[in-house]
């Protein structure tokens, strides 16, 4: 298995930058798919990516003149909204796993299952901590979730 690079954008205007850029560098290749494929391949798969890719294919509509300004502006309003939304669910995600992390801490346990105010909605939260040494994914199971707002988080 090879190592891939993550991809990383502080936000949905540095993306757009990448993404513009390298449209522009794929344009000199007279837009050939094997290109971007060839390109994209150094990069984990996940949502940004699909992302990421999504926003250099609208760049590439447009600078082979297939679509109009107002078209392109309008696809990457609806990328902004997909970036947006998996940004805050990210960022959720992270909250949620670290108040959880800090309950744990309070109670000074490492394993077993606490009880916590949710960071999102301020309803009852709990999670769980599995030590799980022959688990080849992970050696710690997590579980956790809340009952007011229906968030889940496992790994």
């Amino acid at each position: 298995m090879t190592n891939k690079e993550v991809l990383d954008f502080e936000d949905f205007d540095e993306l757009k930058i990448a993404a513009y850029k390298v449209a522009l560098i794929w344009k000199g290749f007279e837009f050939k798919a094997n290109w971007l494929d060839g390109y994209l391949n150094k990069y984990a798969n996940g949502s940004l990516a699909s992302i990421y890719k999504n926003v250099i294919l609208s760049y590439k509509l447009y600078l082979a003149g297939e679509t109009t300004e107002e078209d392109g502006k309008k696809a990457l309003e609806k990328h902004e909204e997909k970036f947006n939304k998996l940004d805050g669910m990210l960022n959720n995600i992270f909250l949620f796993q670290d108040t959880m992390r800090k309950a744990f801490l309070e109670r000074k346990m490492k394993f077993g299952s606490v009880s916590f105010v949710c960071p999102i909605c301020g309803g009852e939260a709990y999670g769980s901590k599995i030590e799980t040494p022959t688990n080849p994914a992970h050696k710690t199971t997590l579980r956790a979730g809340c009952q007011g707002c229906g968030f889940i988080v496992m790994n």
